[in-house]
């Protein structure tokens, strides 16, 4: 859809949504590696976790988050922003930033806001920024909203198939929080070792067969299934990357919350990378996650329901005068079962398969403009 203004006082009003209620999978071509095997369902992983003590007793730490590109320069343009989710709150702000700032670069270049440019310029800048071959979930379950797999190819391929879930399921049944100025993820820190460990490839065939696993559970409605791939994937997780996953605020939290919740806590993960004094919670119903929310403000945590969003939206704004605006919105990366997109990087150089969902809040970017 282009844009077209026919006169100051006739705007061309819009609003688009990058991706309608339509349960048919996206599919986005980036360049990548050409090494692309199949994934089959391989055998869960040796160690199986019993209980969330075979996660959280031990300790370890880590740090911070990216830069942004400027958007292209445009005579008489002006931009606002109203960024809401916090540096450090886990929810990858900086792909969300990125999607945004894609977005308008764009819609200001061609006047139309093309799906597969948006996201690899927004990967351009994630992966540029990581030196890694990062964040295709991340950018993915922003752009394309809901709760879904994304499953990547070592070829460059990505693809989000949508999950049917109810959303208000899912408000009853997680809660996430961070450390107001605690511990931040540090992409190049936490991945140092990561893409040369020797079971690299394993890893990346385990988790996206949990991913599966979850997204099935999701289905279901089956918060014991969601969980039980949610405390595999972590304590996995945590082992590839050398015990950083969890540091030692997310530790004493999940101790915490294991002894006022009791088994009403079903499973307890860091978001993304990990790293960062931020974590999900997978609770048994909505008087468990009343009870999470009351105890972790308690202990100095920002706590939450989660509440799943759409994906990108833009919207074309009308204004008197010769001045058009354009508003974009996106939500923030959560994932479930992650990591998997990591085989898209050469030194990998397998297929994988992610769980994640976009959540609020929402952030956006707005951009006023004369009109010719």
């Amino acid at each position: 859809m282009r844009l077209a203004i026919r006169t100051a006082r006739e705007f061309f009003r819009f609003s688009f949504e990058i991706f309608p209620e339509s349960r048919q999978p996206r599919s986005v071509y980036l360049s990548g590696p050409e090494q692309q095997p199949a994934i089959g369902r391989k055998e869960m992983p040796s160690s199986t976790v019993k209980s969330l003590g075979d996660i959280y007793d031990t300790p370890s730490t880590l740090d911070p988050s990216p830069p942004l590109e400027p958007l292209p320069s445009r005579a008489r343009v002006a931009q606002s922003f109203r960024f809401c989710g916090e540096p450090g709150a886990g929810v990858s702000v900086s792909s969300n930033r990125n999607v945004l700032w894609a977005a308008s670069g764009c819609y200001l270049q061609s006047g139309v806001c093309d799906l597969p440019r948006i996201l690899a310029a927004a990967l351009a800048v994630e992966r540029g920024e990581a030196g890694a071959c990062i964040a295709a979930q991340d950018i993915a379950s922003i752009i394309f909203g809901g709760v879904s797999t994304i499953s990547t190819k070592a070829s460059g391929e990505i693809v989000s198939n949508p999950i049917t879930v109810d959303r208000e399921w899912i408000r009853d049944h997680f809660a996430w929080a961070y450390l107001p100025g605690g511990k931040r993820h540090d992409v190049p820190s936490a991945f140092q070792n990561l893409f040369s460990h020797h079971r690299a490839r394993d890893y990346v065939a385990e988790f996206s067969d949990l991913a599966c696993g979850c997204s099935e559970a999701l289905t279901r409605a089956d918060i014991v299934g969601v969980a039980g791939a949610v405390n595999q994937y972590v304590f996995d997780f945590n082992q590839w990357l050398g015990g950083c996953f969890l540091n030692v605020d997310v530790r004493c939290v999940v101790r915490a919350l294991r002894c006022s919740l009791g088994d009403d806590l079903l499973a307890a993960k860091p978001p993304g990378g990990g790293a960062a004094s931020s974590v999900l919670l997978c609770l048994s119903g909505p008087r468990a996650v009343l009870a999470a929310l009351v105890a972790l403000e308690r202990c100095g945590w920002v706590a939450k329901p989660v509440d799943v969003v759409d994906g990108l939206t833009v919207r074309e704004l009308d204004r008197s005068g010769r001045v058009a605006a354009v508003d974009f919105r996106a939500g923030h990366r959560m994932d479930l079962v992650g990591a998997a997109d990591l085989g898209q990087d050469p030194r990998i150089g397998v297929a994988g398969v992610c769980c994640a969902m976009a959540i609020s809040p929402l952030s956006s970017l707005s951009l006023s403009y004369e009109l010719d």
